[in-house]
């Protein structure tokens, strides 16, 4: 990442709110997994396969569990991070997310590495009549960013 970008104070909350709101998402999709792993072990094993209000408990409180988090990320709340806090405020300052922002992230923004590109076999190098990494924009629309900016 070019560290020499300066990034806006929105952009610095948005990076902070995306490692919050990856966590969080995370956090739900872990316990959905073992949610769905005991099912898996209960399905397997007919000796405890039987009516349990335990069973019942640990359904209700996986749903609540559940869709408190999902609730959490949908419903817009000034006084939280939300996912969708997050793209509500994107949606009104699209100007933060720069074309310059974008080429930080790349490590060489206006010409992708040679070996990428033979390795994505979309043609040898040769063939292309291409002898150095400035010539591969003939292979490749290096600048995704326009087709997402307006």
């Amino acid at each position: 990442m070019n560290l020499e970008f300066e990034r806006s104070p929105k952009l610095q909350k948005w990076l902070r709110w995306m490692e919050v709101v990856h966590s969080e998402i995370s956090v739900l999709l872990r316990d959905t997994s073992k949610f769905w792993e005991v099912q898996d072990i209960i399905s397997a094993n007919p000796r405890i396969q039987k009516p349990s209000t335990f069973y019942c408990y640990l359904g209700r409180t996986y749903l609540s569990h559940a869709l408190a988090g999902l609730r959490r990320q949908i419903k817009p709340n000034k006084e939280s991070i939300s996912l969708i806090g997050l793209l509500d405020d994107i949606a009104e300052n699209p100007e933060q997310l720069s074309r310059s922002y974008y080429r930080s992230l790349c490590s060489h923004p206006d010409e992708p590495d040679i070996c990428q590109i033979e390795s994505e076999g979309r043609t040898t190098l040769a063939e292309a009549g291409i002898t150095d990494s400035s010539q591969l924009k003939k292979l490749i629309n290096v600048d995704d960013f326009a087709q997402y900016a307006d």
